[in-house]
């Protein structure tokens, strides 16, 4: 819409649109001072701002949190991420290190790595929650540790906030103590707890506290470890019951044996309980215990899914099962199944911050290679059971996979081996416009069928592609694909120079998240002549770690990265082998590209070392 058609329309419809459609980062930068009085004046008037600074760019971040202030008393929704985006909620929190400032903040959603920000800092802002009046809570944490940073208290007072009604807490590993939920009450009506340890006697806690659940998400582990706080402290044996508990979703760890037993006091305690899903982590056992206990425990249940994954069952255990619930209890629950899922790893020498490698608990979210689903039915897979594959791998030997079955439901599309065929069965039983993240870099060759395939996934936001298959000729239509935020062309190390650069430019237009394999990273500042939307870019470590020291391989990584800040001018995320950069000129403009050629080399023969007394030394201080 042209300025003057958006300034024809009333008052009224601007002030919602504002409100309620535009992100306030958007309504600064496009209206605020820009156009004339009558916008000014109506942002001033505008009751409510939301603010959404994930995946933002840093100039504009810059910008917003300068005018922030004058808008504090407006904002009911902010989210802050670093991924992508690192150092954002390190430089937030310096600026408003308490939530309570923003009063009419209903909605926050939080992604921080908490070795890039102060522990203090973490605890004080998390603490300073407890007095707001948030109605909706999402803390994702990353490269969480122990010894460094506890949620324990600041957990118990985000329960205990009488306004709170969604909570959801994932951590890439913890532990809590839940006891302290016994002495507090919580109008929590939907909760989501992921990475955080949980035992089964731990949900009694969780269940006193917020008995008013509708809805659970939560990881528990079916083996116990018998904690000093719990030698000490006793836990009553009632469990509360959870009569508005409807929706419950278990991601169990530990003894299968034991899973029903533990299971059964709890289900009893959920009479409107309608839908339950398992995801276990480990060997499937005992198939007829689960069927009594569904049919003993909770006979409200309209629909049962409990997952798997093949490489935790012993040889041939996949036919035993399906076929142990060939029985007419689970053939005429028409949405009773079990499903068994076989899964892909993807390359450990990959540097996507993403990056999956052997187990891991997030596993059964991960791209499918195949599935068995029982019981059998006469008519075809359940569509509801069909939904659960969201994330796809394909190869030629795809085909009997995808024959008779159609998946509505699938986002994240891996192709490892193509051909004229295996495009037809994807354009014919996957809802195709449905993918929003593809990966082709598999495949070795250019291939005219990739090609082919490009134009039906008009709605990607993500490519990962190996540079060699790329051509102006046979990509251009991509520049039409307006959601393409994301490449990634990492698969293989490559050269990049302005040519690499102009070619990117010229397909992918709207790129904001590159992410390259290169040992040569002079021509990084070309970036903002040729890809002026660039957010963010990730690139590959050039630093070498097998210099062999006396001191531990976390704390020569802390000291490189404590030499790096000091001497840069940008903000930067580490992981095992890749470095993420929050872009702006400034950091484009840093003398840091033109080092690092030089730096390689002399990581290999060991002199950026020579000075390693100095640096600790700088680095303590």
């Amino acid at each position: 819409m042209s300025v003057s058609k958006l300034e024809s329309l009333p008052n009224e419809i601007l002030t919602d649109i504002l409100e309620k459609y535009i992100n306030g980062i958007d309504v600064l930068n496009a209206f605020a001072f820009q156009l004339n009085r009558r916008f000014d004046a109506l942002i001033v008037q505008c009751q409510r701002l939301r603010f959404d600074f994930m995946r933002c760019h840093k100039d504009d971040f810059c910008f917003c949190i300068g005018l922030l202030p004058a808008y504090i008393n407006k904002i009911d929704e902010l989210a802050l991420s670093e991924q992508n985006t690192p150092g954002q909620i390190h430089a937030f929190l310096s600026f408003f290190d308490s939530f309570t400032v923003f009063k009419r903040l209903r909605k926050l959603y939080i992604h921080i790595n908490v070795e890039a920000v102060q522990p203090t800092i973490i605890e004080k802002a998390f603490h300073s929650l407890s007095k707001t009046t948030l109605h909706t809570l999402s803390i994702k944490i990353t490269k969480e540790q122990q010894t460094l940073f506890s949620l324990n208290n600041a957990i118990v007072e985000i329960f205990g906030m009488k306004t709170l009604k969604k909570l959801s807490i994932s951590f890439d590993s913890s532990r809590i103590n839940w006891l302290p939920l016994d002495e507090v009450s919580s109008n929590i009506e939907y909760l989501t707890i992921d990475g955080i340890f949980c035992e089964f006697q731990d949900l009694k806690s969780i269940f006193r506290c917020a008995s008013g659940l509708k809805y659970l998400n939560i990881q528990v582990n079916s083996v116990t470890y018998y904690n000093s706080y719990k030698r000490k402290l006793s836990v009553e044996n009632n469990i509360t019951r959870m009569s508005m508990l409807h929706t419950v979703i278990f991601k169990i760890q530990g003894d299968d044996e034991t899973v029903p037993g533990q299971l059964e006091p709890y289900l009893r305690c959920m009479p409107s309980l309608h839908r339950l899903e398992i995801k276990m982590y480990n060997e499937l056992f005992c198939i007829d215990v689960w069927e009594t206990l569904l049919k003993t425990s909770v006979p409200t249940l309209t629909y049962f899914n409990m997952e798997s994954n093949v490489s935790h069952l012993k040889a041939d255990n996949v036919n035993n099962i399906l076929e142990s619930i060939q029985t007419s209890f689970w053939i005429e629950k028409r949405n009773f199944n079990v499903i068994i899922k076989q899964f892909s790893y993807l390359n450990s020498d990959r540097i996507h911050p993403d990056n999956r490698q052997n187990f891991n608990p997030h596993e059964l979210n991960m791209a499918v290679d195949q599935w068995w689903i029982g019981p059998r039915r006469k008519l075809n897979d359940n569509p509801s059971v069909m939904s659960t594959i969201s994330s796809l791998n394909l190869s030629t030997e795809s085909s009997s996979l995808l024959q008779n079955r159609y998946l509505n439901n699938v986002n994240n599309l891996v192709v490892h081996e193509f051909n004229d065929n295996l495009l037809e069965l994807i354009i014919t039983h996957v809802n195709y416009s449905r993918i929003r993240h593809l990966d082709v870099s598999f495949l070795k060759r250019k291939s005219n069928s990739i090609s082919s395939l490009l134009p039906y996934i008009r709605n990607i936001a993500s490519l990962r592609i190996n540079f060699n298959q790329l051509s102006d000729s046979r990509f251009a239509y991509l520049r039409e694909c307006k959601n393409l935020k994301f490449l990634d062309i990492s698969a293989d190390q490559h050269s990049f120079d302005k040519t690499h650069m102009s070619i990117i430019a010229s397909i992918f237009p709207n790129i904001e998240h590159l992410i390259i394999n290169t040992q040569d990273l002079r021509n990084v500042p070309m970036l903002q002549k040729y890809i002026p939307r660039l957010r963010s870019l990730t690139f590959a470590s050039i630093e070498s770690n097998s210099i062999s020291l006396s001191f531990p391989e976390d704390y020569r990584q802390k000291m490189a990265d404590h030499n790096l800040r000091q001497k840069s001018q940008f903000l930067f995320q580490r992981g095992t082998n890749w470095f993420t950069v929050w872009v702006d000129q400034a950091a484009l403009r840093d003398s840091y590209w033109q080092m690092t050629n030089s730096n390689s080399q002399q990581s290999t023969d060991g002199s950026w070392f020579n000075n390693l007394s100095d640096r600790i030394s700088s680095f303590l201080n």
